[in-house]
């Protein structure tokens, strides 16, 4: 056997579930669970769910049957995926009734839950549940089941050294070794929102869509929106949400609405042909937002490239592009107004080199590396853009 209080090697822990809210079955605390509606993609990227237990518990030669529990429901409305709701649930036993294995005071023995295993035919569904999702341990002895298992930690990691001495399930649900898998949870630089479903994007109206073949929102009218909903989830790790879009020829805006109601503030528009949009999050606000989504000027299709929380800060490189408060801005070899108006390009020496009126942006792709001054007038209020290329 290990050593009294060895570590096993986690790769990464993900999740420590002691963090989520609790979702006991009232009714019967042999069951007891988080609601994890909130960590899909912890899930999604999870292999096992590590349960930490400490002394004897309820029988010191081992385990009595332990159940894995688990439904849920999407944000939709209505739903569109439901996995053991209404009045039921899905279970799974875990270690076909009972497993021996030595308990005693000062040691801990970990229970590993293949994720994937367990989960089935269910999985691709349950990891959708980002409206409404829980996971309970259902164990059945004369106390709950915490108490009856010595539970004193329960991780989400993405994989396990696995002891040689361990004890494999004979249900191939996972296995139970002695010791932890130590290790605090580690900040992740990012975290990608899912856009690889056509339910992932679950907030929207006004006839807006998500088709995640072709990464495409769709909006058959004037700004509508699609995002990504949670009723409210703290984000409070990260300090901007990242939308990664390909060139549209209308202009983009992308919202985080907090819990309370109120939007970010400033506003942030990407305008036709750029390609990078960016929140910095709310200090005060960020441990409860309700939902991120993507608007349209005009109907439509946005088509994604990436969307994403981050730890460390994303620039755009259009500088006032966060406020939309320009007149005009240069990048990707193209100028871009804040609405219609007239544009006069001239070289370092005053030459004029184009005019154009009455238009919201301006190809300069043709134009060769230099510096160039654009005068643009966009409803009477004037600004000088310098352009280097």
């Amino acid at each position: 056997m290990c050593v009294m209080g060895m570590q096993v090697s986690a790769t990464n822990v993900l999740v420590d579930l002691s963090e989520l809210d609790r979702a006991d079955n009232t009714a019967d605390l042999r069951q007891q669970g988080w609601s994890v509606a909130g960590i899909m993609n912890e899930i999604n990227m999870a292999r096992y769910l590590v349960l930490e237990v400490e002394g004897e518990g309820d029988n010191g030669d081992g385990f009595g049957g332990i159940y894995f529990i688990f439904q849920g429901k999407d944000g939709g409305d209505p739903p569109t995926v439901e996995v053991g709701m209404g009045a039921s649930w899905i279970e799974r036993l875990l270690n076909g009734g009972w497993t021996s294995f030595p308990r005693e005071d000062g040691k801990t023995v970990s229970i590993a839950i293949d994720i994937n295993n367990v989960l089935e035919g269910e999985y691709n569904d349950f990891i959708r549940c980002t409206g409404w999702a829980r996971i309970i341990i259902g164990y059945y002895g004369s106390s709950t089941a915490f108490e009856g298992l010595g539970l004193t930690n329960a991780y989400l990691v993405d994989n396990i050294e696995k002891p040689a001495d361990a004890v494999d399930f004979a249900t191939g649900y996972g296995f139970i070794f002695e010791g932890s898998v130590g290790g605090e949870v580690q900040p992740k630089e990012k975290e990608n929102l899912p856009i690889g479903n056509d339910s992932d994007l679950n907030a929207g109206w006004g006839g807006s869509s998500y088709e995640a073949a072709t990464k495409t929102i769709t909006f058959t009218s004037d700004w509508t929106g699609r995002g990504w909903g949670w009723w409210t989830k703290d984000w409070s790790t990260y300090i901007q949400v990242v939308v990664e879009i390909e060139p549209t020829d209308a202009t983009t805006k992308l919202v985080v609405e907090y819990a309370d109601g109120s939007e970010n503030d400033p506003e942030v528009y990407a305008q036709a042909g750029e390609t990078l949009l960016v929140v910095n999050l709310d200090p005060a606000k960020k441990n409860a937002i309700k939902q991120v989504y993507l608007q349209r000027e005009t109907a439509g299709g946005i088509v994604l490239v990436e969307a994403y929380f981050t730890t460390k800060s994303v620039t755009t490189n259009i500088s006032d592009v966060a406020n939309s408060s320009s007149v005009a801005y240069y990048v990707g070899n193209t100028l871009f107004l804040n609405g219609f108006g007239d544009v006069q390009i001239y070289n370092i020496n005053g030459s004029t080199l184009l005019t154009k009126q009455n238009v919201s942006s301006v190809d300069l792709s043709a134009l060769g590396k230099g510096v160039y001054i654009a005068k643009t007038i966009v409803n009477g209020q004037a600004q000088v853009v310098k352009i280097l290329k």
